[in-house]
């Protein structure tokens, strides 16, 4: 058994490899000339140990594995390990301390992936930027995000999320962030955290882990939540950031512009939303804690695109702007995008899709939300996912069960000349049905 990681490190980054937990992936990499290490993890589903043959078949140069067996074959291609997932972490913290780059941490129940993105954004205006792609925020993504940063890179954004209590803990433990923010707590993950207050517990194990290493702590000073936990701990370095005279205004284009009470004019995103102004202003105080002047900040704001169904805006033929917020959803998140929606001009017209994980709240949030939309200023609503079902959506709302019959229901009826929020949690699927948009 390797005790060590740091020989798997020297062979993943001497040979330039890439990386790859899906040995579907190894023919691909080495067509275009790389060199690939795959790690064999046990997933719910497959167990990639099962195909250790096969990725050396494939042309794989190393193969990371906990079965013993095959290291008694001799092949200096193989490397046996007590447990892969805990080798993958194990490297992936052997390299963040060799690059050694300063690392934030950016996690909370919304707008953590914009956060993140922004926060990249700001800094790359000065310093050498590595961050989260994608949805790597896991026990494994994390570790990837990780161990794909290049050696001469001076911040590492990176997105932690969680669904149960110790996970923040244990990618705080693979990260060694020095800094950290919570964008807020809200009702996310409600079945794996157990309640509102396990939500709270679980996000505040990265204010622990900065208390202890002497780490920095960003949060928005008027969130009572977030005060309240960083008063109940001593010995907690933080740095707040506020909303006090910040002012926001939809553009004629449905983009947000932002003005900030500190800088002589309106900040241009390409974001829609007012939610997403304590996304920017937690951006613009990590970059200032880092050197970054407001007006290069603003500079990376403005030229942040986003995309992935996230805050992303969209014309169609049928004369419709549409809101694509389909990545994810909970009820706080909900909440934001239906107080920005109603503020639009124009006809409006919601698309939600069920949100997941919320265990035994589920059918009164699900519930909650239909009200909302039944008594909000929107001309129609359309439910999607069993989790609304046997709640009357009213005069105003359409029940489809899926995405199948949401489909049938738009080609009968087309939404045209209308603002369309489109959002649910990504299991979903609702992004199949831009097209009839």
């Amino acid at each position: 058994m390797i005790r060590e990681y740091d020989i798997l490190v020297d062979r993943l980054k001497g040979d330039n490899c890439i990386l790859t937990t899906d040995s579907r992936t190894i023919s691909q990499h080495k067509s275009e000339g790389r060199k690939v290490m795959f790690i064999a993890l046990k997933g719910d589903n497959f167990d990639g140990n099962d195909f250790v043959i096969q990725a050396l078949d494939d042309g794989a140069d190393y193969v990371v594995t906990h079965n013993e067996w095959h290291g008694e074959s001799g092949d200096r291609r193989i490397f046996v390990v007590r447990d892969t997932l805990v080798a993958l972490q194990g490297m992936a913290l052997i390299w963040r301390r060799k690059v050694n780059p300063k690392v934030i941490a950016v996690t909370g129940s919304n707008g953590k992936t914009t956060t993140k993105e922004l926060t990249a954004a700001v800094v790359s205006q000065k310093l050498r930027v590595w961050a989260t792609k994608g949805n790597l925020n896991n026990h494994i993504g994390v570790p990837l995000t990780l161990l794909a940063m290049p050696a001469d890179c001076e911040v590492a954004v990176i997105e932690m999320g969680a669904s149960h209590l110790r996970e923040i803990k244990s990618l705080c433990a693979i990260a060694e962030p020095d800094m950290g923010v919570i964008t807020n707590i809200g009702n996310a993950h409600l079945e794996g955290f157990g309640g509102f207050e396990g939500v709270k517990k679980g996000k505040g194990e990265l204010i622990d882990y900065l208390r202890k290493s002497g780490g920095t702590f960003f949060y928005l000073g008027e969130d009572k939540v977030l005060a309240d936990m960083v008063a109940s701990r001593i010995n907690i370095r933080s740095i707040t950031y506020s909303v006090r005279g910040v002012k926001c205004e939809n553009e004629p284009d449905g983009t947000l512009s932002v003005k900030l009470p500190d800088f002589h004019r309106p900040i241009k995103t390409h974001l829609t939303g007012s939610y997403n102004k304590y996304n920017i202003l937690a951006a613009i105080a990590i970059g200032k804690r880092l050197g970054i002047e407001t007006a290069l900040a603003v500079t990376g704001i403005e030229a942040y695109i986003p995309d992935n169904n996230r805050s992303q805006l969209m014309t169609s033929a049928h004369g419709n702007r549409i809101i694509a917020d389909s990545y994810n959803a909970n009820p706080s998140s909900f909440d934001n995008a239906l107080r920005s929606l109603v503020q639009s001009d124009g006809d409006k017209v919601v698309i939600a899709g069920q949100m997941n994980e919320l265990g035994e709240f589920s059918a009164a949030e699900h519930r909650r939300l239909v009200e909302a939309l039944q008594k909000s200023n929107i001309k129609c609503f359309y439910l999607i996912g069993t989790n609304f079902d046997g709640i009357a959506p009213g005069d105003k709302g359409t029940f489809c069960p899926d995405t199948d019959a949401l489909r049938k229901e738009l080609e009968r009826n087309p939404v045209k000349d209308s603002v369309v929020l489109v959002k649910g949690s990504r299991g979903v699927g609702l992004e199949k049905i831009y097209d009839l948009l």
